[in-house]
């Protein structure tokens, strides 16, 4: 019997040097990040220390936020946090159990007694992940999530923005999916509670308070929102769908706040990858909005330009997208500008208006901060070529269906020339004259149209004009046939290619038509749900 228990034991012994048998460890939280007021009473004690990025917190702490202040808390690898103002949470249980160098588990379980918190969980590691915030209500578990929480005197309530949560009860448990919210007892949709609350309650809070997460976990790289790009693009589109849905007035806020995120220098989503995220963010915003307005057209069209200028203004004003190669600025308004005309091809006049002022919004700003000369500075916009892209792609996404006939096509491009140069001229008055200085000349946007054995090619230069010589600063040629791919071609470098919803065109940089697509140079698509990303935009991560 002595020989056999050595011999047993001498084998666990050998498993365990081998990393077969699984081993919890001591884990703690990290903050990453802290805004304003922040304390971390540890435990066993009673007085409150400041609380600094770069802290680990064990299990048992509690975070204390002031007014106007937030928390970044990375509870494990791929999960954050975001306490938000005049929040209470303790860290009630912190778990991580690892097979030799492997992990196989990670926990996290907060006790949120009062405020909001917004949670980002990567749902590549939903396998692994069990993570839940506990409210009066019970706990609400999610392995790949994003959603939100708060405690307040007036009751819990609980809003997913992408994947499901479910809410532990004593007596069973609820499923809280995509674009729903627990509130008053009930579970309904987001949009719904929003609406009832007057679009300043609780939901739309936690709404705004997500959006920023996020944004922040993709601008950051933080892993919580998927380590990928096409994860974190598919987890940032779905989120601001939710909120610009369910908030319309709001979805030109989300929109520029999700881009600035996408394009931002070192973000999850930089690199060769970003006009596809620039693409899926601007669309699942776009047709949220047309799907929020119903058969309004007149608000659907004025959400989509909104949209498209938030949008365009985001690109411009980043120096990723305004320095260096010199065809990445069009390319990001040609990636804006056709997901909005595509979410609604009949405001692709208004989707061209509003993308246009908000490049020269951003230009004369982006001058005013430099101290720069505003001119200079719009005119380079012209030269970019970015103002006749934006014209030349809304014209040819909007009929690259082939189903209008040359006459209308020819119209829908001077309605369009119209609306930039109007957009153009007022925008850069208005944007001059609030930065403290002026704009004493503005580009022009001409637009023609030819077709030839079924493929239309939209023309677009822009001109300037100095002392009377008027000289055309940037030229976009956007070409589409009967398939109805569009191809744009900016100062004679083709930059992006518009493919059809089935796939991409092989060769080029593909921005897709419909939320959830991404496609690639050798045409293949990875499709999540193409039909209507207000109610689930393409959204992994399940519960």
């Amino acid at each position: 019997m002595n020989i056999q228990r050595k011999v047993l034991s001498l084998f666990a012994a050998g498993l365990l040097m081998c990393g077969f048998v699984a081993s919890a460890h001591a884990h703690n939280a990290r903050v990453l990040k802290v805004s304003g007021d922040a304390e971390i009473t540890l435990p066993g004690e009673t007085a409150a220390k400041p609380l600094t990025p770069g802290t680990e917190v064990p299990q048992g702490a509690t975070i204390s936020t002031g007014d106007k202040s937030t928390v970044d808390l990375e509870t494990f690898p791929g999960a954050v946090a975001t306490i938000n103002a005049n929040a209470s949470v303790v860290v009630e249980k912190l778990g991580l159990t690892k097979q030799g160098d492997l992990v196989t588990s990670q926990e996290a379980l907060l006790d949120l007694k009062k405020g909001n918190v917004v949670s980002t969980i990567d749902p590549t590691k939903r396998a692994i992940n069990h993570y839940g915030v506990r409210t009066p209500k019970g706990v609400a578990a999610a392995r790949g999530t994003v959603f939100g929480v708060s405690v307040q005197i007036e009751g819990t309530t609980v809003a997913t923005m992408h994947g499901t949560v479910t809410i532990n009860l004593p007596n069973g448990s609820v499923q809280v999916p995509f674009g729903q919210a627990l509130t008053n007892d009930q579970v309904t949709s987001i949009a719904a509670a929003a609406q009832a609350a007057g679009f300043s309650g609780t939901v739309a809070q936690l709404l705004n308070q997500a959006v920023s997460a996020v944004a922040t976990n993709v601008a950051t790289a933080t892993g919580a929102a998927g380590s990928d790009s096409s994860t974190a693009t598919s987890v940032l589109a779905a989120v601001v769908s939710a909120a610009s849905g369910a908030v319309p007035s709001q979805a030109a806020a989300f929109t520029q706040t999700a881009i600035t995120a996408v394009v931002a220098s070192g973000s999850t989503t930089s690199g060769a990858s970003v006009t596809t995220a620039i693409s899926a963010v601007t669309e699942s915003a776009a047709r949220a909005v047309v799907a929020a307005a119903g058969s309004n057209s007149a608000a659907a069209s004025a959400g989509v330009a909104g949209v498209a200028q938030a949008a365009a203004a985001a690109v411009t004003s980043s120096a990723s997208t305004t320095s260096g190669d010199s065809t990445s600025l069009s390319s990001a308004v040609q990636a804006v500008t056709q997901a909005a005309v595509s979410a609604s091809p009949s405001s692709a006049t208004a989707v061209a208006q509003g993308a246009a002022a908000g490049i020269v919004q951003a230009t004369v700003a982006n001058a005013s901060a430099a101290g720069t000369d505003a001119t200079t500075a719009v005119n380079s916009a012209a030269t970019s070529a970015a103002l006749s892209t934006v014209a030349s792609t809304a014209v040819a996404t909007a009929t690259s269906s082939g189903t209008s006939n040359a006459a209308q096509v020819q119209a829908l491009a001077d309605a369009v020339s119209l609306a930039v140069n109007s957009s153009t001229a007022s925008a850069a008055s208005s944007s001059a004259s609030a930065a403290g200085t002026t704009v004493t000349t503005t580009p022009t946007v001409s637009v023609s149209t030819t077709s030839s054995n079924g493929t239309t090619t939209v023309t677009a230069s822009a001109t300037t004009t100095t002392a009377g010589t008027a000289t055309t600063a940037g030229t976009s040629v956007s070409t589409f046939g009967a398939n109805g791919a569009v191809t744009t071609t900016t100062n004679g470098t083709t930059t992006s290619t518009a493919g059809s919803t089935s796939g991409g065109t092989g060769g080029t940089t593909t921005t897709p038509v419909t939320p959830g697509t991404t496609t690639t140079d050798t045409g293949t698509t990875n499709t999540g749900n193409n039909n209507n990303p207000v109610n689930e935009a393409s959204a992994p991560g399940g519960n």
